[in-house]
């Protein structure tokens, strides 16, 4: 699965794209490396914090993207496609 940080351009963002493992375990190791979670500004994402809920498949990407949320934090990435398996939530509120 690919995965790109949310906001700022699009075409920024997809200069950032990773392959990642489909599953909320290599979406949170994604998210942990970023610089807040390193420098201690913003915590350790872990499976049961995020939302992943399907939005709608972008042409211009070609992704049937899905936003990743983290409860209390809010939309922080997008993948390009479903979980294979996960603890991650389809639905929920954040």
């Amino acid at each position: 699965m690919k995965i790109r940080p949310s906001g700022g351009l699009l075409a920024d963002t997809m200069k950032e794209v990773s392959d990642i493992p489909p599953t909320a375990e290599a979406i949170c190791d994604w998210l942990n490396l970023d610089a807040m979670v390193v420098s201690g500004l913003m915590p350790p994402t872990t499976p049961d914090e995020l939302v992943i809920r399907p939005y709608v498949k972008d042409e211009r990407t070609d992704w049937d993207n899905h936003m990743v949320i983290v409860a209390g934090i809010g939309p922080l990435a997008w993948v390009d496609g479903p979980l294979e398996s996960s603890s991650a939530n389809e639905e929920g509120a954040y």
